[in-house]
């Protein structure tokens, strides 16, 4: 799979609760490490792709619903933690 290839699984889509767009942007900048070889960046997009798949699944189970604010602090508490591992990687490298 090509870089490109890759690249296009990580997308540009949006859901349209801000706080759950906001994971998406956060994981395709992981994704696009320029540093990962292409298995690395290949198991990241599968992985990233399968988490938008969820939480899409998730706003659609809940569309008539209506309740995009729970979604969106289920959202926003799961970037929390997205940060936090993102931070505590990034001191190990420091080290």
């Amino acid at each position: 799979m090509t870089d490109k290839g890759i690249d296009a699984l990580a997308g540009d889509e949006t859901t349209g609760i801000p706080e759950c767009d906001e994971i998406f942007v956060f994981m395709a900048a992981q994704a696009n490490d320029p540093n990962d070889n292409f298995v690395t960046k290949a198991l990241k997009a599968t992985f990233f792709n399968s988490i938008k798949k969820q939480i899409k699944q998730a706003i659609n189970d809940n569309k008539d619903k209506k309740d995009t604010a729970a979604i969106a602090d289920k959202c926003k508490d799961f970037k929390k933690q997205l940060e936090k591992f993102k931070a505590e990687e990034d001191q190990k490298k420091d080290k």
